[in-house]
Order: C-alpha cells, then structure tokens, then sequence
C-alpha cells in the first residue's frame, strides 16, 4: 500500500510539472505599440464614412438573428461576423494578430465624438457607450481568432452563411495572424476573456434605431 502510495505521489507531481510547462510555453496576444490612436480612429471613420453614418453600434451591433446578450465566451455567430467583416478587415490591416488595446480604442471613440465624427445617445453616458462599442469590437475579433482556430467551428459557421459571406470572413481570415502556441484567454484564468459579464444587444434608452424596410 505504502508503495503504491507513492507511486501515485510521484504521478500527481510529474502532471503538475507537466501542466505548468504546458501553460508557460503558451503564447498570449500582445497588442502592438506602435498603433496608435489616430490610427484606429481613421479606421472608425472611413467605416462610418463608408455607411453614410455616424452611429457605429448600429453598424457592429448583432443582427436580428441574434445574439441578444453576449460575452467573452460567447461562440462565434456566422451571421454578426459577415455584418461586421468589413471593419474587423480594415482593423486587421493595423492589428494582424487582432489585438487591441482597450484604451486606445476608446481614445479613438472619444476623438472622433468630439470631432462630431461619432453619434452617442445623448440619454446615456457617453462612457459607457464608448466601454460597450470598445468591448463589442474586441469580442468581434475574439470570434475570429476563435475561427481561426477552429476547423469545426468553421465548418459549423459556413453552413448557416452564404457563399459571399463565406468569402468575406475567408479573407478576413487570412489577414489574421496568430503566433504558434497562441493560447486564448478564456483559457487562461483571470485574463480579460475569462469574465463571463454580458452585455445586452438590445437598444438601450436613447440609442438611434434605425429600421431597414
């Protein structure tokens, strides 16, 4: 018994070596330094500029089909992604391994707002709609690197795409690069992808609804 007591001691330490040299050798996504904030703000403007718009949630916001609430861990929805491939493309051009950083961007939001580039509700803090414009954007590419990953996942999205939609991600797609031993950080206890906070997809007071016939 005493030996076999031991035994599985030495099991039990040698998988927990294993384990920690796994996690250590697991690469996460840094966003790079030299984006700047000018940058992403020309990306956000040539977007809305493109849609004749000034109401980005209305441009990035889930479709119809869903989903109405959403979070870090929420799977990559086909259809949200073909609405918004065009802008994850242009902020791959700036971020090939699909990175941001959260402060840039909302100093991005927050330059454009006060060059009347950008719409917000004036019923709500602009704060918060900048956090939820900022966050809507990282969850989007977090959904493409999920792709990226994926063969299954890819497969599954394909069949509820047509075949444009289909190219348009395949191209985003290609765009992205992710460094080998990439670990996402839902996998990663404590990072950022790892909270399971939703945000609601629906208007919220003051926000412009605009209905398509």
């Amino acid at each position: 018994m005493a030996a076999l007591s031991l035994i599985l001691e030495e099991r039990k330490r040698q998988s927990g070596q294993a384990q920690r040299e796994s996690f250590s050798s697991k690469v996460r996504l840094v966003a790079d330094p030299t984006t700047s904030v000018a940058d992403l703000a020309k990306v956000f403007r040539q977007y809305l500029e493109h849609h004749k718009s000034e109401d980005l949630w209305a441009l990035i916001c889930p479709p119809p089909s869903g989903p109405h609430s959403y979070s870090w861990q929420t799977s990559p929805q086909p259809q949200w992604l073909a609405k918004t491939a065009g802008l994850l493309y242009d902020l791959l051009a700036l971020a090939p391994n699909s990175k941001l950083a959260s402060k840039k961007v909302l100093s991005s939001l927050d330059l454009l707002c006060k060059n009347k580039v950008l719409w917000l509700p004036p019923n709500r803090q602009p704060q918060a709609t900048m956090d939820r414009l900022d966050t809507t954007v990282r969850i989007l590419l977090a959904m493409l690197r999920s792709l990226k990953m994926s063969e299954e996942l890819r497969s599954k999205c394909w069949r509820l795409l047509g075949r444009e939609e289909q190219v348009m991600l395949e191209i985003a797609l290609d765009k992205l690069q992710l460094p080998p031993g990439y670990c996402p950080e839902s996998q990663i206890k404590g990072g950022e992808e790892d909270s399971g906070q939703e945000i609601q997809a629906a208007p919220m007071p003051g926000d412009l609804v605009i209905f398509s016939p």
